[in-house]
């Protein structure tokens, strides 16, 4: 006598319309990336829509956690994917998803910190120590009449050589040659 086990629920890929339409609280799982689904909670007014979010649930360390990904349609089915993949990624480095955005965000902040004048201040008082007066003068100079203007508000990482370039030719062309090796010397960073 065989005995026959329950059918599991057939796990089908959600689709934009279906997201769209649906109004019925419940969770609602994508079948094309594991542990991602859809939260439809009821609203407490009615006359308000359900509000709708992408979860993924995911094992680290012999526990189950869910990553919160964000409300839709904020956040829309591929973006959903995308980000419900890149978070497994995490999970498979042993990282919590929800660290690791952390780590991002706090790394695009650093990133947008670091602009040119800020790196430059923290150069000058370096070598402040170095210089004579009237040099540190000059240096303050080319950068607050012709570096900073330029790039002073562009993060360090998105500075091209083309940046460079331009001031110095701009100086050359005006034939002011010692501001633009003075130019030269800053962008250099020795």
């Amino acid at each position: 006598m065989t005995t026959s086990l329950p059918t599991p629920a057939l796990r089908r890929k959600l689709s934009d319309a279906f997201l769209r339409a649906i109004a019925e609280p419940g969770k609602y799982v994508d079948g094309e990336v594991p542990g991602l689904y859809l939260h439809v909670q009821a609203s407490q007014k009615s006359n308000k829509p359900a509000a709708k979010y992408w979860r993924m649930r995911y094992r680290l360390n012999g526990k189950e956690n869910v990553y919160a990904i964000g409300r839709y349609p904020d956040i829309g089915l591929k973006d959903a994917r995308d980000l419900a993949r890149a978070a497994r990624q995490n999970v498979a480095h042993h990282v919590a998803p929800l660290k690791a955005k952390r780590k991002k965000i706090a790394d695009q902040l650093l990133n947008e910190e670091r602009t040119f004048s800020y790196v430059a201040e923290q150069w000058l008082a370096f070598k402040s120590h170095d210089l004579v007066s009237k040099s540190l003068a000059g240096f303050r100079g080319a950068l607050n009449n012709h570096i900073l203007p330029t790039i002073g508000n562009i993060p360090v990482s998105e500075i091209k050589l083309d940046h460079i370039i331009e001031i110095i030719a701009t100086l050359r062309r005006a034939r002011t040659l010692a501001l633009a090796k003075r130019v030269r010397t800053i962008s250099s960073w020795k």
